[in-house]
Parts: structure tokens; C-alpha cells; sequence
């Protein structure tokens, strides 16, 4: 008997089908399983799993091409992450200086034009970020003060090698709502301030300019400053970087950015193996969805519904706030939701206190015995925990202002991979935080924090992995994927701390709390603080070991670090 398929007999066609069961069919082939993710070493979009992204059957004909177009990236949530490249450490590594020293120039360039500017400049119409201009109003007359009481210059303060070497040091830069914060509404703000008396004064600063930056105008303009810098989310490449590098005469950026750094000198007892290490330079997950929104085109951005920009690391450029670039996608494309995540151990932990390659040294190196009253090398500062956290949470805020579109955004804490630590670093350190954030701030107005007498309050907690259209009736943007053991007294928690209500921003974050532990402890089965130190750093096992001969550890026996 013949299995041959009568030739007569119609063909089963895809097309052939009725359009909804047509669309179930197109759906089912083009969801992905957690969705897609940004590989940065490619760069390009994989699925979760680490598969390529098949979309083959859209080249099948011009109707199903058509019919499908939108579901590649309306079925699946988009994730990025931050980025590790070897071939992006030069420009990673300098994006972040450059963008500081910027503003630092701009700064010091209204600070020496301080008698130009006039009380109706802080309240121009069209003025940018209102909430700066009386911090940079106390600071122009607090110059000015100073020199009625002594005779040097402000000038003399800047734009030296001397303070190019001290601004390349590793600290953490938070939001305080103070002079030269790391926000983009700050940049803005000076900016504005200095454009109009550049506008209307221009020989003084064109003069001004000169003496910080000698031989501007020979080469430039002098309004070209204000542009010499990037916008703090970019992907530069390197020949960007090397050319604003080579405008702002940071001639010293080139020779430490990509050094080693090692001890000279063993530390005492220590026989194990020495090393020597290099910092890792990340792009933050904001800034590489951002030049990955910039090269597709207008049509596939507006299919997209979600993104998630997960910022697992340490990232250049004040990540912070560079969800801020986002914000022009979210307005052209409505239907976009933007989830930004941040790790807290990996992320906000280690950035409140960014170890240099010295301190690595000594924390891997070094025999270490208990001191009273001093970190252990699994331990860190209650206080850098409380700072980093207002300054996240601030910064948010900020997001908002900026423009950020209602349903559009929300922030999630990521507790992984330990989140009854995270629950316990909640209830034993950044309850006062957040205390203070719901009494002096519009978290609770503007929806990043519940109301204080909401059961969700502070913030709500949910599942890490949401589904691309599950974003409506939320009841915080503000949210974390551990327990935070509710409910919270916040007025209870205001009187345990001695009345947060009465302090301002910049002081309270000087002030540590009544009834915190000084230190944290981070040393668990799943977390290890060193290992998490460590992951800042490239590192290499010295061949040079036995050349060593054990003495007296030198404090500056250390190369300079980044």
C-alpha cells in the first residue's frame, strides 16, 4: 500500500489558518522564557537561557512579516546588565572623571565670577532644577564672605595637578542636596547660572576660563565648555574620550587609568601568595539599554513594553541617575514600563565604600586579628550604608522630577542571593533611613515610599521576575524582593533616633544613629564581603614573590591607586 501524499490534496498552510489561531501560533513561537537579555560581549539580544534570539520565521513571506512585527519585543521583556569589557575599560574607566571634573570646572569658574552673579539670576523664568539655586545661591555669598575676611583668592584652589591627583581618588559621591552633588539637576543647575553670566560678561570668563584651563581660546570658543563633557549614561568611544580628555587637560587620566597597583613590601607574618590588581570599569545596565534604544530604529522601539535594567554591579558615570536617560523613550512609547533593579550587595554595599587596589591588598594579603571597637574585614560602616541608601532613594526622587511619565518606572532592591541578610540590614540599620525619607522628603507624594500608615509601607515587596503587563494598582514605585518584617512605626522609629524630623539632609547624614550597630557584618554561606570586594578587581598572582623579604609594612609602600 502507497504512504505517497496524494498530490491533489491541499497543502497545509500557516496562512491558511484563521487569523486569531494564527496569532496564538505567532505567540507561541516568539516567547521567550524569561525573555531576552543583553550580552555585552556580543552585543547583541540573546534569549535568557543563552540561545540566539530566532525570529527565522518572519523571513517566511511578507504577510507573516508583517502580522508579526510587534511580537518579538511586545511578547518579552528586555533585560540589560551592567557591562564588563576589556576592549571598553579606557573610556568606562575615564567617563566618570570627565564628567566630574566638568562640572568641578563649571563650579569653579561661577565661584570665581561670584560678584557677576546678580539675585535675578536664581530666579530667571525658565530657571533649570529650582531646588539647587539656593544651595548655589549660600555658596557664591559664602565665597564672597570669605574674601571680606582674609585676602587669598578663591582662584588659587583649582584647576591645579595637584587637585586633578586628589579628584582621581575613589570615594563615594552621594546625593545631599549640597554644593557639587553628583546629579544631573546639579549640572544643570550650574550650568544655567554660568550660561547667563557668560552670556552677559563674556570677556570676564572668557578670562576666568583662561586661568584654569590656559590656552582654551586659542584652539576653541569660549562657550564651547559648556559641551566639552558627556551626558553621564554615554557609551563613548575611545576617540570621544581621549579628545574631552585632551580639552579639559586631564593629562594625568591617561597614565593611571588601566595601572596595576601592589605592594612593595610583604606584610608582616604573611607568607601566602602576593598580588596585584586592577579595577574592573563597568558601563551601568541604564547606559548600555540606553545606546542600545539609540541604534534601533523609532518602529521596533515603540513594540517594546518592558525593560529591565538591572544594575548587578559597581558602574561608572554616577548610575544613579541615568535612568534619567531613559526618560525620552518612556515618552515617545507610552506603553513602556522601565523596572530599574539594583543589587544590594553587589551594587549599593559596595559602592558606599569603593576599596581601592591598596585596600584589596591588605584585606587579602594581611594577617588580620580582632581590634574593640574596629571593622573586621567582614564588616562595614553602618553610617556608608545609611548615606548610600538616601542617596539612592533621593536620586529616584529625581528620576521623577525630570520628567519621568506616571505608570512609566519603578525601582526595585535586590536582596539576592541572601535575602534574610537583606531583611536583617532593613531592621537593624536602615530603618532610620528610611524613617527620615518618609518625614522630610516627597517619597510618600510623589508614590516612591507607601504612606506611613499603609500596610505596604515603607515600600512594597515583590516578586523579582514580573510579567511584561502586570504594573497596574502597584502601590509604591519604590519596591524590594525580600520581607521587611512589617509594619514599621515610623513616628516611634523618629523618637528612637532622637527626632529625625529635626535635622536637615546634609546634617543628618553626618550623624550616626543612636541605636545602630556601628558595623554590619557580611559573612554568610551565600555572602562573603572580601569575595564581593574582590569582584571590583581584576587580579593577578605576583611571580615576584620570593623577591620579598618580609618587613615592616609601609603605608606608602603602595602604588598610587584609582
Amino acid at each position: 500500500m502507497s504512504l505517497r501524499t496524494d498530490p491533489t490534496s491541499p497543502r497545509a498552510s500557516l496562512l491558511g489558518l484563521p487569523g486569531e489561531l494564527r496569532e496564538k501560533v505567532y505567540r507561541e513561537y516568539f516567547r521567550a522564557d524569561g525573555g531576552y537579555v543583553y550580552d555585552g560581549d556580543s552585543d547583541k539580544l540573546i534569549k535568557a537561557e543563552g540561545q540566539p534570539v530566532d525570529i527565522s520565521l518572519r523571513g517566511t513571506c511578507r504577510q507573516i512579516a508583517d502580522e508579526t512585527r510587534h511580537l518579538p519585543f511586545s511578547l518579552n521583556a528586555i533585560t540589560f546588565s551592567t557591562v564588563y569589557r576589556q576592549d571598553w575599560q579606557k573610556q568606562a574607566g575615564a567617563l566618570g572623571y570627565l564628567v566630574r571634573y566638568h562640572t568641578q570646572i563649571q563650579a569653579d569658574l561661577l565661584c570665581r565670577l561670584r560678584r557677576l552673579v546678580t539675585p535675578d539670576m536664581y530666579t530667571e523664568l525658565g530657571v533649570k532644577s529650582p531646588q539647587y539655586m539656593p544651595i548655589i545661591k549660600q555658596k557664591i555669598t559664602s565665597v564672597i564672605s570669605r574674601d571680606e575676611r582674609r585676602r587669598h583668592s578663591y582662584a588659587e584652589f583649582r584647576g591645579s595637578l595637584d587637585f586633578q591627583q586628589g579628584f582621581l581618588q575613589p570615594w563615594p559621591y552621594l546625593m545631599r542636596l549640597d554644593w557639587c552633588d553628583n546629579t544631573v539637576s546639579f549640572k544643570r543647575a550650574i550650568a544655567y547660572i554660568l550660561r547667563l553670566v557668560a552670556d552677559k560678561h563674556t570677556a570676564e570668563f572668557t578670562e576666568a576660563l583662561e586661568e584654569i584651563l590656559p590656552g582654551w581660546t586659542d584652539t576653541h570658543l569660549p562657550h564651547e565648555i559648556f559641551d566639552a563633557t558627556f551626558d553621564p549614561w554615554a557609551v563613548p568611544s575611545i576617540h570621544e574620550v581621549a579628545q574631552v580628555s585632551k580639552q579639559l587637560q586631564m593629562h594625568i587620566l591617561w597614565d593611571r587609568l588601566g595601572s596595576w597597583y601592589q605592594t612593595k613590601e610583604p606584610f608582616p607574618e604573611y607568607e601566602g601568595p602576593t598580588y596585584r590588581y586592577r579595577r574592573k570599569y563597568r558601563f551601568s545596565a541604564a547606559a548600555v539599554a540606553i545606546r542600545f534604544l539609540n541604534q534601533i530604529p523609532e518602529q521596533q522601539r515603540l513594540c517594546i513594553r518592558k525593560l529591565v535594567v538591572n544594575e548587578d554591579r559597581v558602574a561608572v558615570g554616577d548610575p544613579e541617575c541615568h535612568a534619567i536617560g531613559l526618560i525620552p523613550f518612556c515618552k515617545e512609547n507610552p506603553t513602556l514600563h522601565v523596572e530599574q533593579r539594583l543589587n544590594l550587595w553587589r551594587n549599593l554595599i559596595l559602592n558606599s565604600e569603593l576599596p581601592s587596589g591598596r585596600h584589596m591588598a591588605w584585606y587579602v594579603e594581611a594577617i588580620h586579628t580582632p581590634e574593640p571597637n574596629s571593622a573586621t574585614i567582614h564588616q562595614i560602616f553602618s553610617d556608608s550604608i545609611h548615606g548610600q541608601f538616601v542617596s539612592c532613594v533621593m536620586h529616584v526622587l529625581e528620576v521623577l522630577k525630570e520628567g519621568m511619565p506616571s505608570g512609566s518606572y519603578h525601582f526595585l532592591l535586590d536582596g539576592g542571593p541572601d535575602l534574610n541578610l537583606s531583611t536583617d540590614l532593613f531592621n537593624t540599620i536602615l530603618k532610620r533611613g528610611i524613617a527620615w525619607l518618609t518625614l522630610h522628603t516627597e517619597c510618600v507624594t510623589r508614590g516612591i515610599f507607601t504612606d506611613r500608615n499603609h500596610h505596604d509601607y515603607p515600600f512594597r515587596t515583590s516578586n523579582s521576575v514580573e510579567d511584561v503587563n502586570s504594573f497596574t494598582n502597584e502601590t509604591s514605585i519604590f519596591r524590594c524582593n525580600f520581607n521587611l518584617n512589617q509594619p514599621w512605626d515610623c513616628k516611634k522609629i523618629s523618637e528612637a533616633h532622637g527626632g529625625l524630623h529635626n535635622s536637615s539632609l546634609h546634617n543628618w547624614l553626618r550623624l550616626g544613629g543612636l541605636d545602630d550597630p556601628e558595623f554590619f557584618d557580611i559573612s554568610t554561606p551565600a555572602l562573603n564581603l572580601v569575595e564581593l570586594r574582590l569582584e571590583l578587581f581584576e587580579r593577578e598572582e605576583r611571580e615576584d614573590r620570593k623577591a620579598l623579604c618580609p618587613t615592616r609594612f609601609d603605608k606608602d609602600g603602595i602604588e598610587p591607586q584609582t
